[in-house]
């Protein structure tokens, strides 16, 4: 098992144990447009990897949200995109916060096998 991907479980361990199962949102970056933290659904994409990059700040604000929750939403965001860029300052955020991590890649299938897992976000329709 890669190193990256052991700290991805064992964050997703932590958040079922510390949250509950069904608790956590797992995030990649196939995001065509903002449908609200609510536009969390339980289908997973397998599709191609998009990021908006004509509003990149959608991704902030997303992120944003989930910290900001008074209940925890620990969730994982997976980049998954050559454009996809979080900023530092964020990422810091994120990890000072205990609730996010940011990854470059994540073993998709694992992670939404995982009982801790119980929201995705993915692209909702087609832009076209």
């Amino acid at each position: 098992m890669r190193e990256d991907e052991k700290r991805i479980m064992a964050f997703l361990d932590e958040s079922q144990v510390k949250y509950g199962a069904n608790s956590s949102a797992y995030i990649r970056s196939v995001i065509s447009s903002f449908f609200g933290l609510w536009g969390l659904t339980r289908i997973p994409s397998f599709g191609t990897s998009f990021w908006p990059t004509l509003r990149p700040e959608l991704i902030t604000t997303i992120i944003i949200s989930l910290l900001e929750l008074e209940q925890p939403v620990p969730f994982i965001f997976a980049t998954a995109s050559p454009t996809g860029k979080i900023d530092e300052a964020l990422k810091k955020r994120i990890q000072g916060s205990g609730r996010g991590l940011v990854v470059d890649w994540a073993p998709q299938v694992r992670v939404l096998r995982h009982e801790a897992v119980g929201m995705f976000l993915v692209r909702t329709a087609d832009p076209n």
